[in-house]
This record gives structure tokens, C-alpha cells and sequence, in this order.
């Protein structure tokens, strides 16, 4: 068995061990967003004066005057394939918004079986990153933060790997995190998303 495979096995046992009681929250967490827009596009058809029919697996029909639209979740008809595909690649991302002046975090992608690249910004920056796959997943599926050390790239790395086999690592960056949404260039709505807190006995 070659280091590569003792390493990861190691780190696949660590994350099976530690990530269970993070898989139950996250299959909470599902049917909390399913049940929020069960209603959310129950209310949005009713002011819109139209039907809404629900699916299974999170899709909704909404009709009105023979015109019929699908949605599911937080996904709507307005974008093609290759568009979503595009915007699901985070390095191409980075690239885009550098293209049009937009600040990106320092990073650099990389693999599992070369990790140098990670290390050396890792080592430049002296702050903790975030490794995640290149494309592939989403909600923060795959995505390690505050990685100050050897193991635990590693361990992120091959978490990540299980999305996609390029991967990236970038500068980790106080502050909150926003999502901007934008219809025809017009931004119709913004929402900040705050680190979990925890508040103690002492």
C-alpha cells in the first residue's frame, strides 16, 4: 500500500468518524429548505394569481392562462445548461469576475496527489484556507475551512476529491458572506449569511 493510500484511508476513517453527527444536520437542513419552498412558491404562485401544483424531489408546476413554468428549490427556467455548468466551476468563476475588474481571494488549484501548490499558498499567505472541489457540488459539499496544516489538507483534499478531482485552494477571508442576485443586470435581491454561533454554560 503506497503513503497516498494509507493517507487517505486514514482520512477517510476521520471523516466517516467525525462527520456523521454533520450528515445528520445536513439531511435536517435539506428538509427544512424543501418545506421552505413548498411555501415559498406556494405564496409567490398565489400572489401571481396562478396554480401551484407540487412534485416529488422538490419540483413545482406553476400555472396560469395555459402557461406553465418548473421550478425546484431555488432552480428557474432562466438559465441553459451550459450556463449553470459554467457558473458550477469555480476556477472559470474566479477567472470571469477577474476578467471584468471583480477582487478574487488568492488561490491555486491543485489535486490530491499534488498537494505543493496548496502548501506554498498556504505557507505565502500565513493565514488558514479553504480547499473545495474545482466544480461539482454545491451548498458547501466538499468544502473544508480554516486549514492551517499539512493533515488537515490533506484530510480536505481528499474530501474534496470525492467531487471532483481538481480541486482549490484559496486564502481564507474574514468577514461575512453575501449572495447577490441579479435579472438582466438589475440586482433584485441580496442576502447575508452568517457563520453558526454557539453560545455556552460555561
Amino acid at each position: 500500500m503506497t503513503v497516498l493510500q494509507q493517507i487517505g484511508r486514514a482520512a477517510f476513517r476521520g471523516v466517516r468518524v467525525l462527520d456523521v453527527p454533520a450528515v445528520v444536520e445536513q439531511m435536517r437542513f435539506a428538509a427544512l429548505r424543501r418545506s421552505y419552498y413548498d411555501r415559498f412558491w406556494m405564496a409567490a404562485a398565489e400572489r401571481a394569481g396562478a396554480k401551484c401544483e407540487k412534485w416529488d424531489f422538490g419540483y413545482h408546476r406553476l400555472s396560469r392562462d395555459g402557461m406553465t413554468a418548473i421550478v425546484r428549490l431555488s432552480d428557474v427556467r432562466l438559465d441553459d445548461h451550459l450556463t449553470l455548468e459554467l457558473m458550477g466551476n469555480k476556477a472559470l468563476t474566479f477567472e470571469l469576475l477577474a476578467e471584468q475588474g471583480s477582487a478574487v481571494p488568492r488561490h491555486v488549484r491543485f489535486k490530491l496527489n499534488a498537494l505543493r501548490p496548496a502548501q506554498s499558498l498556504m505557507t505565502e499567505t500565513g493565514r488558514p484556507i479553504v480547499v473545495k472541489p474545482a466544480s461539482g457540488s454545491g451548498g458547501g459539499n466538499g468544502v473544508t475551512t480554516g486549514i492551517t496544516g499539512r493533515g488537515g489538507l490533506w484530510r480536505a483534499a481528499w474530501l474534496a476529491s470525492q467531487y471532483d478531482t481538481e480541486l482549490i485552494a484559496e486564502e481564507q477571508i474574514a468577514g461575512h458572506s453575501y449572495r447577490l442576485l441579479y435579472l438582466d443586470g438589475a440586482l433584485i435581491d441580496a442576502i447575508r449569511r452568517d457563520p453558526p454561533r454557539v453560545i455556552g454554560d460555561g
